[in-house]
């Protein structure tokens, strides 16, 4: 990242610092009686109310996608913001494959942001595609699939 890059992500982060929560507005959080005055603290926060947002986890997904995507665009193709992703990848293959062989949904556990989608993950799983998956992710799938049918 070059110096001028650099400065520019700094700048935007603290930016953002600016917005953050502090005790006081934990506080007046717990005090509120309803969704619309906690999503509405929440907006002058900085946090963005997607607009099928129903509750708080909805907020706090989307807010976390968000925050997610404005570090990815500050970082460029860093690999190393993988990281922060790399959880999520195998927590949904966890849940995809047992979804799959316990016949349910899954839908609600699958976890977000992720480098691979859910839907490669879940098309992996059902045809039995591992390579569909990066390096690691199709091994332990392979391994996972061994593992549960014998």
């Amino acid at each position: 990242m070059s110096e001028k890059s650099l400065a520019f992500a700094v700048a935007k982060i603290r930016s953002f610092e600016n917005s953050l929560l502090l005790r006081n507005h934990y506080e007046q959080l717990l005090s509120l009686e309803n969704t619309s005055d906690v999503f509405d603290l929440l907006a002058a926060h900085r946090y963005e109310i997607g607009e099928n947002a129903k509750t708080l986890q909805d907020v706090l997904d989307f807010s976390r996608e968000n925050d997610y995507l404005l570090l990815k665009d500050l970082a460029g193709d860093r690999k190393e913001i993988k990281v922060f992703t790399i959880k999520n990848d195998y927590h949904n293959l966890k849940t995809a494959i047992k979804a799959y062989y316990g016949s349910v949904s899954g839908d609600d556990n699958m976890l977000s942001p992720a480098e691979v989608s859910i839907d490669t993950i879940k098309e992996a799983v059902s045809e039995k595609k591992y390579d569909l998956l990066p390096g690691f992710m199709g091994e332990a799938a392979a391994e996972a699939y061994d593992a549960l049918v014998t």
